[in-house]
C-alpha cells in the first residue's frame, strides 16, 4: 500500500533468512565466512565426518537467538541432528574457538553500534539471548566495513551482523534481518526503535500521517 516497511525487500526473498542462502550470497560478494559445508547425507562423496575435525559446529538452515547451534564432538551426535533436522537442513562449520563476537547493528546502510558479546564459561555460543554478557566497544574499522557491506549484499534497511575475529582475520557469522536488540540497547544505551523509525520517515514510501 505505499507505506514503508522494515526489510520490505527482504521479506519477499525468503530463501535470504536460510543460512546457508546467506552464506552462498555472501561468498559471492566476496565477503569472509568460516568454512562451511550442507550436510547432504551418508554416502556424500566427502566425508562429512572427516572434512573438519571433531569437534565442530553444526547448525540447522533456520534459527535465530542462538538455537538450532551445536557443538559435534563425535559421529553419533551429528546422526541424532540429521534425524532431528533431515538431509539437507543442517549445516557444519569449523569451529574457531573463539569466546567473544561483535554484534554491530546497521541501519539504511550505516553503522549505529557496535557491542560485543562474551560467551558464558565453558559455553560456546555468545548469544545474549543466551547468557553472554554484553557491552560496548571500539571495533576496528574493518568490522564497520564488513558489517555494512554485509547489510547492502541483502539490501537490508535494518540488521544485526555477527562478526567473528579469530587469529587477527574476521568471520562473519550471520546477518540477522529481525535481530533483537535489547542485549545491544543495554551495552551501548543507543536507542535502535528511534533510529528505525527516523529511518522509515526519510524513505520515499513513507506516508504523511
Amino acid at each position: 500500500h505505499g507505506i514503508a516497511v522494515v526489510n520490505g525487500d527482504i521479506v519477499k526473498v525468503a530463501p535470504y533468512t536460510n543460512k546457508l542462502c546467506q552464506y552462498f550470497r555472501l561468498i559471492e560478494n566476496k565477503l569472509p565466512v568460516i568454512p562451511s559445508l550442507l550436510y547432504s547425507g551418508e554416502k556424500a562423496d566427502v566425508p562429512m565426518y572427516s572434512y573438519f575435525k571433531f569437534p565442530y559446529i553444526a547448525k540447522g538452515t533456520y534459527g535465530s537467538k542462538g538455537r538450532n547451534v551445536f557443538l559435534v564432538r563425535n559421529r553419533e551426535e551429528i546422526k541424532a541432528l540429521i534425524k532431528r533436522f533431515g538431509f539437507g537442513k543442517v549445516l557444519i562449520q569449523k569451529y574457531l574457538p573463539a569466546s567473544w563476537d561483535y554484534r554491530v547493528i546497521v541501519v539504511g546502510g550505516r553503522v549505529l553500534g557496535v557491542m560485543k558479546r562474551t560467551g558464558r564459561k565453558g559455553g560456546f555460543k555468545n548469544n545474549f539471548s543466551a547468557g553472554a554478557s554484553v557491552s560496548s566497544v571500539e571495533a576496528p574499522k574493518e568490522v564497520h566495513i564488513l558489517a555494512s557491506k554485509a547489510a547492502a549484499v541483502f539490501n537490508a534497511d535494518f540488521a544485526g551482523v555477527d562478526i567473528l575475529e579469530f587469529e587477527g582475520a574476521h568471520y562473519i557469522l550471520e546477518v540477522n534481518f529481525f535481530a533483537g536488540f535489547e542485549g545491544f540497547e543495554k551495552a551501548t544505551g543507543l536507542n535502535v526503535p528511534r533510529t528505525v523509525f527516523n529511518f522509515l520517515l526519510r524513505s520515499p514510501n513513507a506516508l504523511a500521517r
